[in-house]
């Protein structure tokens, strides 16, 4: 299974409290030498609302991310998934997107640029 950072994937969630859980849309995050060589894969969650904090990221619907309506990258949700628990790409988002999600992520993190 080839998958990139900044690819969208339909995914299966198990959070428990406060975590998401269920299906939902995620990008991956983790680097492409890690998605190779790993059974694992780290995502951030996209939710259907409007960013409000500076760790969330607007990715627009259209063809390339395979959205079809307006999310967000909850970049304070940085989480693990088996790649098993992956059910089919959707699209992906570009370097530049890419960029304003590892900049939100690192804000989150306390990590200066």
């Amino acid at each position: 299974m080839g998958i990139r950072k900044g690819d969208l994937w339909r995914s299966r969630l198990n959070g428990e409290g406060s975590v998401y859980h269920g299906t939902g849309i995620v990008v991956a995050v983790s680097s492409d030498v890690f998605n190779i060589t790993s059974t694992n894969l780290t995502v951030v969650v996209l939710l259907k609302r409007n960013p409000t904090q500076e760790t969330h990221v607007l990715i627009q619907a259209n063809k390339e991310t395979g959205l079809h309506v307006d999310s967000t990258a909850m970049c304070e949700t940085i989480t693990t998934v088996s790649k098993g628990m992956l059910i089919h790409k959707i699209g992906y988002i570009n370097d530049e997107l890419m960029a304003e999600v590892d900049k939100s992520i690192l804000k989150h993190l306390g990590i200066k640029e």
